[in-house]
């Protein structure tokens, strides 16, 4: 009987923790970053964008790369044209990146900077099994209502790139 009870419980819990209530399901403060990134050629048709951001540094991730992977944010690019044609991305799940590569003849892309999940953080270190480490990442994705998309950045490939442009992202 008792067992039964802990069960009912823990399904409780959970049921709480997964459902998307308005507090949750947005940030209660806006994430501001700053972001300085630039468009760099590679051949004909194929560009890449590189970007560094502040993300982390308030929580004592710096710009070393042993740290600054481990870090439980990360920003993701989603790289489009004008007709929403996606063209290249970055969105995480692998090891941390500061690029996305993206092929197109277009003249005008569509940058589309967000917030996501660090999957690989160190602080999900502590969790022993897959299903642990499952648990901690969705309560952490509630918690910062993440990904945090920002107002897309319209760019002009034949005036924008080898540039660097710095600039502090607008939550959308």
């Amino acid at each position: 009987m008792k067992r039964l009870i802990y069960i009912q419980v823990v399904l409780l819990f959970l049921t709480i923790i997964g459902c998307k209530s308005s507090i949750n399901s947005k940030s209660n403060f806006n994430e501001r970053m700053k972001l300085t990134y630039q468009i760099i050629p590679e051949d004909e048709d194929l560009y890449y964008v590189e970007w560094k951001d502040t993300l982390g540094l308030n929580d004592g991730y710096h710009k070393d790369v042993l740290n600054w992977i481990k870090r439980p944010k990360e920003t993701w690019c989603i790289i489009t044209n004008e007709k929403a044609d996606t063209l290249g991305y970055y969105l995480g799940l692998s090891t941390a990146q500061s690029f996305a590569y993206f092929k197109t003849t277009d003249s005008i892309i569509i940058l589309n900077f967000m917030i996501g999940l660090n999957f690989f953080s160190d602080i999900f270190d502590n969790q022993t099994t897959l299903v642990d480490h499952q648990k901690a990442a969705q309560e952490y994705l509630n918690r910062h209502g993440l990904p945090l998309k920002y107002r897309p950045l319209k760019i002009n490939l034949n005036k924008e790139i080898r540039k660097e442009f710095e600039i502090e992202l607008k939550e959308q």
